[in-house]
């Protein structure tokens, strides 16, 4: 009778062990998907926000009047920035191309094609609008977008 006993308390002890260890695996594996999700979605936003904040910065940098218009290279619709440096005028264009958020910045006489840009952030699509003194543009990447406006403070003087 007593060696039953025993044998009954091992085996429940050894069955709140193995409950036990069933919900910590169940915890961590939970923990492990909950993470891979988190670290998948900042990885999927980071390209779109880093491109808008990329862009709200050239925004900022080339607020002086009539320095933003819409353009395009080579039939890509493309924000453009015009500034004079030592009496020569230079444009940045900012565009997509083949998947990538890409800026050339040439003399604005020069005819250059889309691929002479450089490649800053994959990204999928930049679509913008120039109203009432303010940009309005949006960056998209993997699902994820971006929505940001940026005023152009001296665009009426």
């Amino acid at each position: 009778m007593h060696r039953s006993k025993n044998l009954i308390s091992y085996a429940v002890a050894l069955l709140m062990l193995l409950l036990f260890a069933l919900a910590v695996v169940s915890t961590v594996l939970y923990g492990a998907r909950a993470f891979r999700k988190m670290k998948t979605d900042m990885e999927q936003s980071f390209h779109a926000q880093t491109a808008s904040t990329y862009i709200a910065a050239k925004l900022r940098y080339a607020d002086v009047h009539d320095a933003v218009f819409c353009s395009d290279v080579e039939g890509i619709a493309a924000l453009g920035i015009r500034e004079n440096i030592d009496g020569e005028s230079y444009i940045t264009y900012i565009y997509v191309h083949n998947g990538w958020l890409t800026e050339l910045y040439c003399l604005s006489s020069a005819n250059l094609s889309a691929d002479a840009g450089e490649k800053v952030i994959p990204l999928d699509a930049f679509t913008f609008e120039i109203v009432d003194r303010s940009v309005r543009y949006t960056c998209v990447k993997d699902g994820q977008s971006r929505y940001s406006r940026i005023a152009l403070r001296a665009a009426g003087r």
